[in-house]
């Protein structure tokens, strides 16, 4: 099987933590990420495809620690989920025989065996020529996600009907049916099959899709030209044989900062004092201390604090509508990804800006030049070949290496983890636009 995560968004549900550079499926949860749990989780079935906006491509890189994507595809703007799947369908055409997994990038699963069960049961049916999906057993009579309808019982049955997301008492009603299950967006399905249902049901989306090339270089004119929508409406709802396997694993799409203290996902830092049920969680790891009050919760990042009433964070949205047009309260402004690692902006002063910037094992920054500010650089963790006007000079933990305005410079990784350095810069001008590269691996220069 061929893994292909789904992996947008636009970092409103865990505002202000998620941001539209850093959603949700990036933000580390008890020390590791959604998306890399996903990537865990999925990449015993083979080398995963990553399907994400392009401006998450090298965030999504950064995230891969262990090397296992196959192929990431940026796309220039979001589409939903159909195009995403078409263009993987497109791009692996040649193998119509060969079953694709489809997974969001963003959900959790605490217990992977019972996972791993049902997507053995689901993989089964699509070889037989059936679209298989995964449909969570529900624990309570949600109105958030939409519902699988199916007949029958045992471990895979004929899913009937999709539905959208319920009012109150059909929820409840869905509930105790127990012929209803929560739709977990995955799905799995033959490369052939899939296609031709593109053909049959979206023939449209999909002549524009396989006008694609092979190195995607005409990406942007086809994603101009076709429309947003999800392969529950396009495709899903107007099937007949669909297989549903149900999925009963402690899965959970994270959606809310509630559903994260719920699972107790967030370390445990704060202090109460006559109070109950309050819970603070701070980017920069901070304590909380609570003192005579009831159901509080308070997320703090580094530029915004949200503060609510415990049960009512679903509503953030409503904050979000508020700010969407001010970049600083909906891009994260201190940490940039880059093909070769990140950085993460400490101070940025009219005089002077420091920054920690951590290269991944085996990358090196491009042969670069500035011409307004000049650089220091102090090793703390990892060792490091920095070239100084074409003289190589190795660095470890604790030396450091002054590099002039004007001069020529590089600084690769030479080690087995991470390499992280802190610059200071000082200068008349600290913009990343004040750049010439020389010499650069991902064709920058």
């Amino acid at each position: 099987m061929i893994p292909v995560i789904l992996s947008g968004g636009q970092g409103t549900r865990l505002w202000p933590i998620s941001r539209s550079n850093f959603p949700k499926q990036f933000i580390p949860f008890r020390g590791e990420t959604l998306f890399a749990r996903t990537l865990n989780r999925v990449a015993k079935y083979g080398r995963p495809w990553v399907i994400t906006n392009h401006a998450l491509v090298d965030l999504t890189r950064n995230d891969d620690s262990l090397s296992q994507i196959d192929r990431i595809v940026g796309e220039p703007t979001p589409k939903n989920t159909a195009p995403a799947i078409a263009t993987a369908c497109h791009l692996l055409r040649g193998r119509i025989n060969e079953v694709i997994g489809v997974f969001p990038a963003d959900h959790l699963v605490e217990d992977e065996t019972r996972f791993h069960k049902s997507m053995q049961a689901a993989v089964h049916a699509a070889q037989s020529g059936h679209v298989a999906t995964l449909g969570v057993v529900p624990t309570y009579a949600a109105t958030g996600y939409g519902y699988i309808q199916t007949d029958g019982t045992g471990e895979v049955r004929k899913a009937t009907r999709f539905c959208e997301k319920p009012d109150e008492k059909t929820a409840e009603e869905f509930l105790k049916s127990g012929n209803y299950f929560w739709n977990a967006g995955i799905f799995v399905f033959r490369i052939g099959a899939m296609i031709e249902l593109f053909e049959k049901h979206m023939s449209e989306m999909w002549t524009e899709i396989s006008h694609l090339k092979e190195d995607l270089s005409n990406l942007s004119d086809v994603f101009s030209k076709i429309k947003s929508d999800s392969i529950d409406y396009g495709v899903m709802e107007k099937l007949s044989d669909i297989r549903c396997v149900p999925l009963d694993a402690g899965w959970s799409d994270v959606g809310s900062w509630d559903e994260i203290l719920k699972l107790k996902l967030t370390e445990d830092r704060n202090l109460s004092i006559q109070s109950h049920n309050c819970n603070g969680v701070s980017e920069a790891h901070k304590t909380f201390a609570f003192i005579g009050v009831d159901n509080i919760s308070v997320i703090e990042s580094e530029e915004a604090t949200l503060i609510f009433n415990s049960g009512e964070s679903q509503r953030v949205k409503e904050v979000y509508e508020k700010i969407k047009n001010d970049e600083k309260m909906v891009k994260n402004q201190r940490v940039e990804f880059r093909p070769w690692g990140s950085f993460e902006i400490l101070r940025d002063e009219p005089y002077f800006k420091s920054k920690v910037i951590r290269v991944l094992p085996g990358k090196k920054i491009s042969y670069q030049s500035h011409e307004k500010r000049s650089e220091n650089w102090v090793i703390v963790k990892g060792s490091a070949k920095v070239t100084l006007n074409d003289k190589e000079i190795t660095l470890q933990v604790g030396e450091s290496i002054f590099v002039p305005a004007k001069s020529k410079h590089r600084i690769e990784n030479t080690g087995s983890g991470v390499l992280e350095f802190i610059e200071v810069q000082t200068g008349t001008y600290f913009g990343e636009d004040d750049i010439t590269r020389y010499q650069d691996d991902f064709g920058r220069a």
